[in-house]
């Protein structure tokens, strides 16, 4: 539902559930038409929801908060 008419073939898995090699197998195994990745830095989500905040606000209303 959140990706709507957009097709998405690749899916990146990161953060801890890198090292849990069943929750990887099943997200490949549910998402067959996917390539699944797993990426080795720990802290890509919270780099990726940095990138987001900053997307989705000016870079006015940033400075000075960071």
């Amino acid at each position: 539902m959140a990706i709507g008419k957009n097709s998405i073939n690749k899916t990146y898995i990161d953060g801890g559930f890198t090292g849990n090699d069943i929750f990887v197998k099943l997200i490949a195994y549910h998402f067959k038409e996917n390539k699944i990745r797993t990426t080795k830095p720990p802290l890509g989500s919270a780099l990726g929801a940095c990138m987001v905040f900053q997307a989705s606000n000016s870079e006015k209303n940033l400075k000075g908060k960071l």
